[in-house]
């Protein structure tokens, strides 16, 4: 699990990085579909982690299938919102990635009885909260969306250091409890 969370890391810092070049190189779209590309993979070594974590107790997701309709809703909300405003380049790649995102958040919660309550509430809220960044990423890219009178780029950090942090710890804390 460690060294899949270490990958995420990584690519979240060169999605980081990227992101950073986006805003002073608008004449450079592909920076952003890199960056995304990045958080992409970020997710997809985070929701492999997440399922890869072996324990004795059953997938708690696949014994209550009715979790995924709420992120089903979510996913389908997200994309309607901000179908109109996307050119024809983004639709997909942030429809897969807006997908991808929310598999995470599923594959977070097929977590719940394999590791201790409190671990459990803090990677879900951590996953919660890096699905609130980049929700924040995407109203502001394509909606010019700024919650609660904030500057956007303060709101979508706030978010996403939590995230991290919260993430992270848990995993690093569940590592220990489990060899």
């Amino acid at each position: 699990m460690g060294k899949l969370i270490l990958f995420g890391l990584l690519f979240s810092l060169i999605g980081d990085t990227l992101l950073m070049f986006v805003e002073n190189n608008p004449d450079k779209p592909y920076l952003f579909l890199l960056g995304l590309g990045s958080f992409l993979l970020t997710h997809v070594f985070y929701i492999t982690a997440f399922f890869s974590f072996k324990k004795e107790r059953s997938n708690w997701v696949l014994q209550n299938k009715w979790i995924v309709l709420p992120f089903l809703i979510l996913l389908g909300s997200m994309l309607f919102y901000l179908w109109p405003d996307l050119n024809n380049g983004m639709k997909i790649p942030v429809a897969v990635y807006a997908s991808v995102i929310v598999m995470m958040a599923i594959a977070a919660l097929s977590m719940k009885n394999k590791i201790e309550s409190p671990m459990f509430t803090i990677l879900v809220a951590g996953v919660f909260l890096f699905i609130i960044s980049d929700s924040l990423i995407a109203f502001n890219k394509f909606k010019s969306f700024q919650p609660f009178g904030m500057n956007p780029r303060i709101s979508i950090m706030l978010t996403y250091m939590l995230a991290q942090f919260l993430i992270i710890f848990s995993c690093i804390k569940i590592s220990k409890n489990n060899g």
